[in-house]
């Protein structure tokens, strides 16, 4: 696999070799069991299907998701495939857009080897006052992406927030019931026939509305949209209190500000990791997609 190495370095290619195995001959052999006696049996043999990963190439390919705000330009580009990353248009094309860019690796016959969303150069984006921005769509379907959900049927059930194994909702719910887009389930909340998609995701909406409250009314600085997306993300996540009187919107309302615990923006943002008083890989993971798109406008999906 040597002559390949090169290659898979060029490329960008995580090789696993267990993605080529396939099934060969099955030979028949005799085997002697325990007691003396030889029974017939078949040995299953294997067999490498390896692309030339020589004579791959790296493209990028558009997709346009229906959302909310559709227009004719994010259609016509619908799977518009660029073979120089120079050629990719900037994004989003229009507020709220929800189109992105997959980074694909294609052999000679134009089969999909490796597909990963890339983070694509974007427009530079337009600031407002908080008080008078919502979060967009493309803000909604990333929380949606974060939160996470379980679902039988195409519908939303009743799930453990912790393990993410679904809860059957006869009698008792336990501590951490959970359904649709991280909704915990209050005393007296009846959720056991289940939600749609369109009810999960106004009773997210419903949950983000304090969130977006806290955002605008204590953010004063004019705010991207992918910034305002940010703030409320983390509002959400942290609680609108804590959010409210966070170093973090100090620092957003006055550029001079400075903190001695915490000496940039970017540390106060990341220093709210932990759950239960432990350091959590979630919390930082989350902190640091957060800080991605409020920072540089990336909005990372799984």
């Amino acid at each position: 696999m040597d002559e390949y190495g090169e290659s898979f370095e060029i490329l960008g290619y995580d090789f696993d070799i267990e993605d080529f195995v396939v099934t060969d001959e099955r030979i028949p052999v005799h085997v002697l069991e325990p007691g003396g006696y030889v029974q017939k049996r078949f040995l299953e043999t294997y067999d490498l299907d390896l692309p030339d990963f020589r004579k791959v190439m790296r493209v990028w390919i558009w997709h346009a998701e229906n959302g909310h705000n559709m227009c004719e330009k994010c259609g016509a580009r619908d799977g518009a495939v660029f073979f120089d990353v120079a050629d990719i248009p900037e994004m989003p094309v229009h507020p709220n857009c929800q189109c992105y860019i997959t980074q694909d690796i294609v052999d000679e016959d134009g089969r999909t080897l490796q597909s990963k969303k890339y983070m694509t150069k974007t427009n530079e984006p337009q600031e407002k006052e908080a008080k008078d921005m919502k979060i967009s769509d493309r803000g909604i379907e990333w929380l949606k992406d974060k939160e996470g959900c379980v679902k039988q049927n195409d519908k939303h059930i009743i799930y453990d927030d912790r393990t993410k194994f679904p809860i059957l909702p006869d009698g008792p719910l336990p501590k951490g019931a959970t359904i649709g887009y991280g909704h915990l389930i209050k005393p007296g909340e009846d959720f056991s026939k289940g939600l749609t998609e369109k009810q999960a995701t106004e009773l997210l909406m419903n949950d983000i509305a304090k969130a977006q409250r806290v955002v605008q009314e204590n953010i004063t600085h004019p705010l991207s949209q992918n910034q305002y997306d940010a703030l409320v993300s983390l509002a959400f996540n942290i609680g609108a209190g804590n959010f409210k009187n966070s170093t973090i919107v100090k620092y957003i309302n006055d550029k001079n500000y400075v903190s001695n615990i915490y000496p940039t923006q970017e540390k106060a943002w990341k220093a709210w990791n932990r759950s239960n008083g432990k350091v959590s890989t979630g919390l930082i993971n989350r902190r640091n997609y957060e800080w991605e798109m409020f920072n540089n406008n990336y909005y990372y999906f799984y």
